[in-house]
């Protein structure tokens, strides 16, 4: 049995080596399908799990993954507050120069050591 998973193996690294790329026209479409959602749920037997052994949690669970796997925020973290003005945007000035100020003391601080 060892001899035979070993010989799987080696088929399998053989096949990857030399299988050809994905077209371009199937990169684009494959990326369509993700975009759109167009696939609802994974059947559970590619999940790798038995439709009469598995239970419903594992599939609620792998649903869930896939949801994160594919979540993309309408805002990424640099994109948000910009143009609002907040609180958050002054707030993080006056941190900004307090960090500035403690630099500069710093350096002169160095400076005057030398």
């Amino acid at each position: 049995l060892s001899t035979l998973l070993r010989i799987s193996e080696n088929g399998m690294k053989q096949y990857r080596r030399t299988r050809p790329e994905a077209s371009k026209d199937g990169i684009k479409k494959a990326k369509l399908v993700t975009k759109k959602a167009l696939i609802r749920s994974i059947h559970p037997l590619i999940q790798g799990c038995d439709p009469k052994r598995c239970n419903a949690l594992a599939v609620e669970k792998a649903d869930f993954v896939r949801m994160l796997q594919t979540f993309r925020p309408a805002q990424t973290v640099f994109e948000t507050g910009i143009g609002t003005g907040t609180a958050s945007q002054s707030a993080g000035n006056v941190n900004g120069g307090q960090l500035l100020r403690a630099a500069n003391k710093t350096k002169l601080m160095k400076g005057a050591e030398m």
